[in-house]
This record gives C-alpha cells, sequence and structure tokens, in this order.
C-alpha cells in the first residue's frame, strides 16, 4: 500500500489528466443515450465547493488540495457543457456547412483538405480545426451524427480549461508561491466565471490560451535549465501557439526578453557557452517559425491576402472618439448587464466581459450579477496595484517579470487592436484571457508579500465571495 500511494503520488498529475479525460468522455456518451439530472449535480457541485474552501481554510499545505481543486472545476465545467449548447454564449460557430468555426472542422474533416477561401473563419490557422476534425473522424468510428459529434467539441474544450489548473499549479510552484497561496490561484482559475464560459466555447481562443500557458511554463524551465530538451520543446509548444490563432505570436515578447537575459549572462562571462546558445535560438527559430507561420504564407501565395473579415457597419464605434472609448472609464456601461451594440469603452467592457461574457445571459439574476461586477472590479485593481508594486519594488522574481511583459504585451496589442478595427467585438475580454491568469498571480504575490492582516482579511473575503458566486452561477443561466 505504501509503494501504491508513492506511485500515485508520483503520478498525480498525470492521473488527474487521465481521469478526467475518460470522465467527460463517459458524460458525453452517456448524455447522448440518457437523460442526465443536471440539476442534481448542481447541488453536490456547490456543497463541494463550499468543502474545498473550508479545507483551503483549515488544511493548509494539504499535497492532495489541488486534486480536489482540480475535480472542482471539472466538475463544473462538466455540467456547465451539458447545459449549454455550442451555439450559446458563442462566437462565430456557425454552420457545419458554413463559413464559421464549425464550418472550418466540417471541410477538413470531409475533405481533408484546407479551405479554398479564405472568407468567413477560414483565415484563421488551422491548429484547433484539425483538432475538431479529428473529433467528428472519432465519432463516426462510433456511428454519431455529425450534429450531435459537433456538440461534443465541447468536450475537447473542457478537457483543456481543465488542464490549464494544472499548467498553472505547475507556474504557481515555480513562482515561488506558499502553498496557501498557489491554492488560491488554482481555484479562481478552476471557478472563474470567463473560464467556464472558455470551456464551451468551440472558437480557438481556449486552445490559444492552453498554449500561451505552456509556453510560459517551459520560459520558466527553459531559463532554469537551458538544455536541447527544453528549447526543442518550447519551439514546438511557440509554433502551435501561433498556428492556432496569429495573436498567439504575442508571447514571442516574454520568450524574447528571457533570451535576451541569457545573452546578457553570456557576454559577461566573457562569450562563455555562446556556440550552443546560438544554435539553440537557431534551431528553435527553424522549428517554430515554420509551424506557426505557414498557413499565413500559403494564403498569401494562394489568395494574395490573409486579412480580417470587416463586421458589420453598425457594430462601427469608431465615431464615439478616442477619448470615449480609451481614456476613460464607462461605468454605466461596466454595469451594464444584457449586450448592446451601442457600448463602446474598451475598459468597461473588459471589466464586464471578463465577468460573465458579452451577452450577459450567463447571470440571470441581477442583484448578483451586480454584485459579482463589483467583486471582479476590486480584484482587477488590487492585482493591478499588485503588479505595479511589484514593478517598483527592489525585490525581482524573473517569473513575476515575465508576468508583467505578458500583461503588457496584450494589453498595447489590444488597443492597438481597436484603434485599427473600432468595433463592439472587437473589445471582447476573450482576445486577453491570458491577463486574467496575470492578475490572478500577481493578486497573490501580493498578499503572500504583506504582513498586514488587515489588507489581507478583506482581499481574502472578496475572494470566498467571488469564488461562491462563481459557483453559485451554474444555478443562474
Amino acid at each position: 500500500m505504501k509503494r501504491f500511494l508513492t506511485w500515485l503520488g508520483k503520478h498525480k498529475t498525470s492521473l488527474m489528466i487521465l481521469g478526467s479525460l475518460l470522465l467527460l468522455l463517459m458524460v458525453y456518451y452517456l448524455s447522448i443515450t440518457y437523460s442526465i439530472n443536471t440539476t442534481a449535480c448542481k447541488i453536490v457541485i456547490c456543497l463541494y465547493a463550499l468543502f474545498v474552501l473550508a479545507m483551503l481554510l483549515w488544511y493548509k499545505g494539504s499535497k492532495n488540495l489541488i486534486a480536489l481543486i482540480f475535480i472542482l472545476g471539472v466538475l463544473m465545467r462538466m455540467v456547465y457543457i451539458l447545459d449549454t449548447d455550442i451555439r450559446t454564449r458563442e462566437h462565430d460557430v456557425g454552420e457545419l456547412y458554413g463559413v464559421g468555426h464549425l464550418g472550418y472542422m466540417n471541410i477538413l474533416y470531409e475533405t481533408h483538405q484546407l479551405p479554398k477561401e479564405v472568407g468567413g473563419q477560414f483565415y484563421h490557422p488551422p491548429m484547433w480545426h484539425l483538432l475538431g476534425a479529428g473529433w467528428l473522424e472519432l465519432n463516426e468510428l462510433c456511428h454519431i451524427d455529425a450534429e450531435r459529434a459537433a456538440e461534443g467539441i465541447q468536450v475537447l474544450t473542457a478537457l483543456l480549461s481543465a488542464w490549464m489548473i494544472l499548467i498553472v499549479d505547475k507556474i504557481a510552484i515555480r513562482l515561488n508561491l506558499k502553498d496557501k497561496y498557489r491554492y488560491w490561484v488554482d481555484l479562481l482559475v478552476a471557478v472563474h466565471p470567463a473560464l467556464l464560459i472558455l470551456s464551451g466555447s468551440i472558437n480557438n481562443d481556449c486552445l490559444l490560451l492552453f498554449f500561451e500557458l505552456l509556453i510560459f511554463l517551459w520560459i520558466l524551465r527553459w531559463n532554469e535549465d537551458d538544455s536541447w530538451l527544453n528549447t526543442i520543446v518550447l519551439a514546438f509548444i511557440t509554433g502551435f501557439c501561433v498556428m492556432t490563432k496569429l495573436n498567439g505570436a504575442l508571447m514571442a515578447v516574454p520568450i524574447l526578453f528571457v533570451f535576451i537575459k541569457k545573452l546578457i549572462i553570456i557576454i559577461k562571462n566573457h562569450w562563455k557557452g555562446f556556440k550552443k546558445y546560438a544554435l539553440q535560438m537557431f534551431h528553435f527559430g527553424i522549428i517554430s517559425l515554420p509551424i506557426g507561420l505557414w498557413y499565413q504564407v500559403r494564403n498569401i501565395i494562394v489568395f494574395g491576402k490573409n486579412s480580417i473579415p470587416q463586421p458589420p457597419d453598425w457594430y462601427n464605434v469608431e465615431k464615439f472618439g478616442i477619448v470615449n472609448r480609451f481614456l476613460s472609464f464607462n461605468f454605466q456601461e461596466a454595469f451594464r448587464i444584457e449586450f448592446n451594440v451601442q457600448l463602446h469603452n474598451l475598459w468597461a467592457s473588459i471589466v464586464r466581459i471578463s465577468t460573465f461574457g458579452e451577452d450577459g445571459s450567463l447571470m440571470k439574476i441581477p442583484i448578483l450579477a451586480y454584485f459579482m461586477l463589483v467583486l471582479n472590479i476590486f480584484l482587477i485593481a488590487i492585482s493591478l496595484f499588485a503588479m505595479i508594486k511589484y514593478c517598483f519594488s527592489k525585490e525581482k522574481n524573473i517569473g513575476f517579470g515575465l508576468l508583467a511583459v505578458t500583461w503588457l504585451t496584450n494589453m498595447v496589442a489590444m488597443v492597438c487592436f481597436n484603434v485599427k478595427y473600432p468595433f463592439v467585438c472587437t473589445m471582447d475580454f476573450r482576445y486577453i484571457f491570458i491577463c486574467l491568469v496575470v492578475g490572478v498571480f500577481f493578486l497573490f504575490e501580493f498578499l503572500q508579500r504583506t504582513t498586514k492582516k488587515w489588507i489581507s482579511i478583506p482581499i481574502l473575503a472578496i475572494c470566498y465571495s467571488f469564488v461562491l458566486l462563481s459557483v453559485g452561477l451554474i444555478f443562474c443561466y
């Protein structure tokens, strides 16, 4: 038994990944045949969430707490995808024979060829759509029709969203967060409503965030051990990230940050180790660049373009001006739950959408929605303060420095994107999901460093309230 428990401890992450895969596949195939009582599941999840919160409060340092949090995240995603079809709170899904993400997957599935145009969502690189096409192939082997199989693509996004919890946990360990705060990071990622919505969205945003977090983890690994294996793995992950969605290329900035830091160390050591470094950079480039950019090059050669399609004119918000859009914060828009094409303030849009999605349909009880918005604003404000305070502090950690660089890169890119494409839909928080995770890390880094209970206790109370409301959301949509 002792050997068995030791083996379980060593392979805990692998077993959780495999277990979540089997659970979600089993639930998916059972849901096709049988009616599942999701209300009973919701009650169980709420009780389980209270248990996990109690464990956080009273049983600090438990090595099994990550497993409990992971199970909570998987269960919440399981119930969400059972209750939510692929066209609810969706982004450019379309029909099986349309030009949306689903049509893209269907073309790859039926013809085993790339789309013969770049209209609709076909301008996106095909990494995620290849996985979706593979899912349709798998369902065909099980004699499940295409429409039902399309609904089941949510199993893939739910798995990716759940596995992010494990990646975030590994990052938190490398950032030297104490167990108590590391588990809080895991918990917020496990139950955050924006990531819950992401788990049921079958566009390429979920896979993009998965690869972005994986890149960040491997940057930290490479910084500690610049072996050939870590270099090649980082190159492949980076290539796959850009092959999922073009703005995955923004992760090149924190990667370059670490590479330059390494070069400075080599120069200070009188160029010792430069040959190995130069060869690694060469191999990183010849692996990641072709994988990430081949589809864009192909579209330019074949079609002469690879442009983003223009949204309808009534989505255009350019008339509201730079000040109203970027240089102010519109509280009225931030607290408007329902989707409205006249919303134009970028920062209010980010706050609102990062709480419960673009159309606000996730929360149908207004008073709870407003309360959750207030909590989210507090958490965002505290995390921004924590990041600024850290950047001006004397104590430095390469990991948190990279987090700050990642956040700044994505926010600058978001502003530039909205200047070039001034539309309601381009203000969606889904383009900068990585900033949510960065904010969570800085929030608990700040709590770890502060010794004042009059500061830490209210912030933890806000976190408790936010977690409970997030879990409660599964009753309200």
